[in-house]
């Protein structure tokens, strides 16, 4: 329990880390030799972690030992109120990640007027802050857990305070002027770091190692719809108001939801 934090932080750099290095780099090279190539370089690089995963992934029983416990059926399951609480925050965290993967770079170039390279490098430095907010906000809160914080309070409090700074930092976004704009933009990712670690480790905490599975399936599947909501509806307000005021502030408020 006191290293969930940590190894989920991990897995939110690595998602993070994804974006930061594909926006920064594709973005360049984009503005120089187009779409075409650069979308097909980037499906076989892709691929080049297949050899190492063949080589390194986890084999036999791992750090559980064998599951002797008997798995949680799924009318359970859905029948949890923390199971819809866990899902409903996953829901809220995955609108505001999916809305930055698919309007931040138009929101960058139209809205702020960058150019192409420059919008490359801010958004690969909003990413690389989501980044390190995840890894730090997992490591801290496994070292409060260590010292005898209870793990209902920490896991929630930063679920909390993540949730909390990414909405500042976008409903900042909204008022600030050219000069400040990327102040409230950095603390948005920042938030966005924090929090993430806390989706999973909910499940594993709530479902134990026999029903983990099951119990993060569903939930990913709630709470991805959070992903088929949050770019139509984006694109929809921006086309009836032609600024991102109003998808900004609502992407705010699911996040304080959240």
């Amino acid at each position: 329990e006191h290293s969930r934090g940590f190894g989920n932080g991990v897995i939110g750099a690595g998602q993070f880390c994804g974006p930061a290095v594909g926006t920064f780099g594709a973005g360049l090279l984009m503005a120089r030799y187009g779409w075409r190539p650069v979308f097909v370089a980037i499906g076989l690089v892709s691929l080049l972690w297949l050899p190492a995963w063949q080589k390194w992934m986890p084999r036999g029983e791992g750090v559980c030992g064998s599951l002797l416990g008997k798995c949680m059926p799924v009318r359970q399951i859905l029948r949890n109120r923390s199971f819809w609480g866990a899902s409903a925050g996953q829901f809220c965290e995955t609108y505001f990640l999916y809305f930055l993967v698919m309007w931040l770079p138009f929101y960058l170039t139209t809205e702020r007027h960058l150019a192409m390279t420059a919008m490359a490098k801010v958004a690969g430095v909003y990413y690389a802050l989501a980044a390190v907010a995840s890894l730090f906000a997992g490591w801290q809160s496994d070292t409060m857990i260590r010292r005898g914080a209870s793990l209902t309070v920490v896991r929630k409090a930063t679920m909390l305070i993540g949730h909390t700074t990414a909405a500042i930092g976008l409903a900042g976004c909204c008022i600030a002027g050219p000069k400040v704009y990327l102040g409230y933009l950095a603390l948005a990712g920042v938030g966005l770091g924090i929090a993430y670690p806390g989706i999973s480790a909910f499940a594993q905490t709530l479902a134990g190692p026999e029903s983990v599975g099951r119990w993060m399936g569903m939930q990913n599947g709630f709470g991805n719809f959070g992903g088929v909501v949050s770019p139509a509806l984006a694109g929809f307000l921006l086309d009836r108001t032609g600024d991102f005021t109003a998808a900004l502030m609502i992407t705010s408020a699911v996040m304080l939801a959240g």
